[in-house]
């Protein structure tokens, strides 16, 4: 946990929301007091499912992907990454809560189904395959993917190009016909991924110009941010997440 998680749980916690944790280091975290309760997410999957699968075989991308799906199935809530920074409570009474990425996909950082949503009873299904096929991915990564299965390979040798996530989320969205239930992309991801540095710079006046009056919560795209270098250090005190940080830590 470094200090963008922390923030981004201490502003649902600030939102007045319950905060349930699912790790592999439940002693690590239940003495951190970052949420309500802390469980082992491997107590949630069954053995020889697709997602202990994946976890057991270090493909954590695939893993994240799926469980998220997992814990809908059994009910446990709406699911938040922890580089979601809660901006206001998150209130909406809807069977669905699911946001557009700026970029025109279906965001899977934020997701609400019920458990017997017929588009998650689909797309959980399709992604826990095993093998694993992708209808949803380029022609070139299917028939790779065809191919590995072919030989006998049941995990992907490439699992970043398996596209389980927003890419796979959209193709079920649009095969359900629940493209105008999903939430424009100001609710949760106001801020895009390619401007996301604009959240540590000490000048936050662009940032502050990316959100609108509907904005409920900023994806603050963790990898990009790491990547950039920018969560070494405590950010700046005058930028969008220094101000917060300060605020809430």
């Amino acid at each position: 946990m470094g200090w963008l998680e922390r923030l981004c749980l201490a502003s649902v916690r600030a939102a007045g929301h319950h905060i349930e944790l699912y790790t592999t280091d439940v002693g690590a975290l239940r003495g951190e007091g970052l949420a309500d309760a802390v469980f082992d997410v491997r107590d949630v999957m069954d053995v020889g499912s697709a997602e202990r699968l994946y976890l057991d075989g270090g493909h954590l991308p695939l893993f994240s992907d799926i469980v998220r799906l997992r814990l809908q199935k059994l009910g446990r809530g709406m699911w938040a990454d922890c580089d979601c920074l809660f901006l206001s409570p998150v209130a909406i009474k809807s069977p669905v809560i699911l946001g557009w990425y700026p970029t025109g996909r279906a965001g899977n950082s934020v997701i609400y189904l019920e458990p017997d949503s017929a588009l998650l009873e689909d797309y959980y299904a399709a992604v826990t395959k095993v093998p694993l096929d992708v209808p949803w991915a380029t022609r070139r990564v299917r028939l790779w993917r065809r191919l590995e299965a072919l030989v006998g390979q049941t995990l992907p040798s490439n699992p970043g190009r398996m596209a389980i996530g927003p890419r796979a989320l959209t193709y079920f969205v649009e095969k359900h016909g629940m493209t105008e239930a999903l939430l424009p992309a100001s609710v949760f991801y106001p801020v895009a991924q390619a401007d996301c540095i604009e959240l540590v710079n000490p000048d936050d006046r662009a940032v502050r110009e990316m959100l609108r009056d509907d904005s409920l919560m900023i994806h603050a795209w963790h990898t990009n941010l790491h990547n950039a270098g920018a969560l070494r250090d405590l950010p700046p005190t005058t930028s969008l997440l220094g101000q917060y940080y300060k605020k809430l830590c």
